[in-house]
């Protein structure tokens, strides 16, 4: 690159308020801007980061552009910060140097993590080490490393080694005597080197101390030798590695980068780790899988993994430092041994999953920051205080025993406690009992008596799906907004000289005024407009089947679904607020303005000529389940966007389908190759069920510029350019089985998503996926089994 000294000029924006660093022999780093489009040079980019030298401070500032000017000549590496030139101005000297956004420096991620871990560090020295092969071999000594002058991006894990101001340049003619750099990162003989070797190892040496620095040590903390100590509690073969970089001979450090090149710190780490694995470990908000069933040593789970899955762990827990103190989520499948109080780390732990967990646990055996507890498998009694004062969220999808008050001041359930899942559980549950702070409970096999004091106040969502038990006045919550009772199936009778305020106090004892969503699974009773609330915006009876008389569904209603109502409804029944309108099975015939004018998802079970009136033009998402008649030009409002058609199978005009369908689903019945001519190219979304009896052909009935297309029972070979172009997401033969694997060659490369169905008996998916174009990155693969 040619060095320019006219560099700077007024075109640069300097940010001032917010240095990026600052040297002890700089003024300072700060981000610069170009104020306008005229580059200065094409190879420096229009955002930099400036150094700032005062030539009458930094006398030495020669040697550091000598070393710049020959980093400039070669080729960037990308462990270095990368330089594109400099300039004077007056008294000053700007350095341009490469941007590093979100990066931060070692030294502050030991801080703020409070040391790095073993496994961490790894992949951060094998890349300084690499950066420092790099400089030797181009003659060029760094002399100042330390964990400051390594910059990490947690993001991405790009790591750059920065800060050259005390860097040296050595030809075959010259050594350097000068003494400079870090003192608690210097050799203790650095002061006698004569010799350009040396010089070298130094640089060798200061990667010891910045090894020890990461590891929570102090490099400055020495021996009587002047050796750093090494800290005590970090493994052998890490001890081993540094001891290697402490060393002064010339003979001990040849290629030493051929020595260091993979690490050998930990024996679990393979010699042929690539950059993913690097990055997998370096991102401070990854997460991690490992498989492994015997003991944690300490340490040993790195730093950045926040969220933890052990899928075979299950080995009794012995020391606290078996987990890192900043993970987050804790997920063990298969883990069921005792928890002794205090053995996970009790301040980071947020989220706790555990599949097969059946043991009793005390106080403190789950962490104290714990707010969200999911154990599938445990049916124990619950002792006092034993779960997390902090908890949330609690799912014990098996427990099934007696909630009672142990004594007088501590309940079983936490008051933290919001939400309460426990499918399994079916106890007759005691007057507040449950904590009062709960809003969310779901109970699946719940069946039992419940009186005014069951549930709290606090609640605004109750499901019970099993629940068919008689409701007197004020057992359901007046705070409960959304209410599921799936097998409830009764109804109140009422004396004949109850007066009509009466009437409607004894509706309340069943829904309260307050519940806004209601689903009830198996009721099928008469309704009269006394029995639903008007709060209802909801509602949900799937399996309902009576006449409904005008006034009967709540004024407010946004969505009625009525999965097995099938009777004849007078004008004006349905609100006209209601946008959500499911009727499946209805089957009878629709008159203008039947359904709601603002309605704008719709879904019947009828069979009828189909006119512009019919169908509200607010409408956007449309399905006919048994709809299969001819449909004349224009039938469908142009407002329509969505259109599923199971069993429709007739000829299509040019203007049947709207050019505003994006989403068009049409079922086995549809003779595709027959009548599918006329469906418009502006379809982006298209599913066939029809069974191919034949390969697709270049030119077919597929439209044009379909982006997601499934054809689930197309079970041939692919043929070229049969898929459109336009498509990245493709399903086939999800229902029989698909055996043409080899022509998926001939996909477009435009497919990034592919699913397909196969018998259990054919190759492995591995061997499957190798015969996939690599331009697919999603592959679903379903297996059938054979009959």
């Amino acid at each position: 690159m040619l060095i320019k000294k006219d560099i700077h000029s007024y075109n640069w924006s300097i940010d001032y308020s917010k240095p990026l660093g600052k040297g002890a022999l700089s003024e300072g780093v700060y981000k610069a801007t170009l104020n306008d489009t005229d580059v200065i040079d094409k190879n420096i980019p229009s955002v930099c980061a400036i150094k700032i030298l005062n030539l009458n401070v930094h006398t030495t500032h020669k040697a550091e552009i000598e070393a710049i000017d020959n980093l400039l000549k070669l080729s960037p590496h990308e462990n270095i910060i990368k330089f594109y030139g400099y300039g004077y101005k007056g008294d000053k000297l700007y350095i341009y140097m490469e941007y590093l956004d979100g990066c931060k420096t070692i030294k502050d991620l030991v801080k703020e993590y409070y040391g790095l871990e073993e496994l961490d560090i790894v992949p951060v020295a094998n890349k300084i080490v690499d950066a420092l092969d790099y400089l030797h071999r181009n003659h060029i000594i760094h002399r100042d490393i330390k964990c400051e002058n390594i910059m990490l991006n947690p993001k991405d894990g790009t790591l750059k080694l920065i800060d050259f101001g005390t860097s040296k340049y050595l030809n075959n003619d010259s050594s350097t005597h000068t003494i400079t750099g870090t003192k608690s990162h210097m050799a203790p003989e650095i002061k006698s080197l004569n010799n350009k070797q040396y010089s070298f190892q130094s640089d060798i040496w200061s990667l010891g101390s910045t090894l020890i620095e990461m590891a929570k040590g102090d490099p400055s903390n020495k021996d009587e030798k002047g050796f750093p100590k090494i800290p005590n509690d970090i493994s052998k073969e890490y001890t081993e590695f540094v001891q290697r970089c402490l060393i002064l001979e010339p003979d001990k450090i040849k290629d030493y980068h051929r020595k260091f090149g993979i690490l050998p710190i930990l024996p679990y780490i393979l010699a042929n780790m690539k950059d993913s694995v690097y990055d997998s470990l370096l991102e401070l908000i990854a997460s991690t899988t490992l498989s492994t069933n015997g003991p944690i040593k300490p340490f040993v789970i790195p730093i950045p993994v926040k969220s933890l899955t052990l899928p075979t762990y299950n080995h009794s827990i012995e020391y606290f430092y078996e987990f890192s103190n900043t993970l987050t989520e804790i997920i063990l499948p298969l883990f069921n041994q005792p928890i002794r109080p205090f053995l996970i780390p009790i301040y980071s732990i947020k989220s706790f999953t555990l599949d097969s967990f059946n043991q009793p646990f005390k106080l403190f055996s789950f962490p104290f920051s714990t707010t969200s507890l999911k154990l599938r498998s445990f049916n124990q009694p619950i002792k006092p205080l034993s779960i997390p004062p902090l908890i949330k969220s609690l799912i014990l999808e098996s427990f099934n025993q007696p909630i009672d008050f142990p004594t007088r001041y501590f309940s079983p359930i936490e008051y933290s406690i919001t939400s309460l899942t426990l499918p399994s559980f079916n106890q007759f549950i005691k007057p507040k009992i449950i904590s009062p702070s709960i809003t969310s409970i779901k109970f699946e096999i719940f069946n039992q008596p419940i009186s005014p004091d069951t549930f709290p106040p606090s609640l605004t969502e109750l499901i019970m799906p099993s629940f068919n038990q008689t409701i007197t006045q004020g057992s359901i919550p007046p705070s409960v907004k959304t209410l599921v009772l799936g097998s409830f199936n009764q109804t109140f009778k009422l004396k004949s000289n109850t007066s009509s305020q009466k009437i409607n106090k004894i509706s309340n004892l069943l829904i309260p005024s307050s519940v806004t969503s209601l689903r009830l699974e198996l009721f099928n009773q008469p309704i009269t407009p006394k029995t639903f609330p008007s709060s209802i915006t909801e509602l949900i009876l799937p399996s309902f089947n009576q006449t409904i008389n005008t006034g009967s569904i709540p004024s407010k209603l946004k969505s009625l679904k009525l999965k097995s109502f099938n009777c004849s409804i007078p004008l004006k029944t349905i609100p006209i607020s209601v946008t959500k309108l499911r009727l499946p099975s209805f089957n009878q015939i629709i008159k203008p303005k039947f359904i709601p004018p603002i309605t704008k998802s719709l879904s019947l079970s009828f069979n009828q000529h189909i006119t512009p009136d019919l169908i509200p033009s607010s409408v956007t998402s449309l399905t006919l389940t048994s709809f299969n008649q001819p449909i004349p030009p224009n039938s469908f409002s142009e407002n329509l966007t969505s259109l599923k058609l199971p069993s429709f199978n007739q000829d299509l005009d040019v203007d049947s389908i709207p050019p505003t369908i994006k989403t068009l689903v049409l079922g086995e019945s549809f003779r595709f190759n027959e009548y599918g001519g006329n469906l418009p190219d502006t379809i982006k979304n298209f599913t066939c069920l029809y069974n191919f009896e034949k390969p697709l052909k270049k030119n077919n009935n597929i439209p044009k510029k379909v982006s997601i297309l499934s054809l689930d029972n197309y079970n041939h070979p692919i043929t070229k350019d049969s898929i459109p172009s336009t498509c990245h997401t493709l399903t086939l033969g999800s229902k029989f089985d698909f055996q043409h694997i080899k022509s998926f060659t001939n996909l477009p490369a435009t497919i990034v998503k592919l699913s397909f169905g196969i018998s259990d008996g054919m190759l492995t998916d591995d061997h499957i996926k190798k015969l996939i174009p690599a331009s697919v990155l999603d592959i679903k693969i379903i297996r059938k089994q054979k009959k």
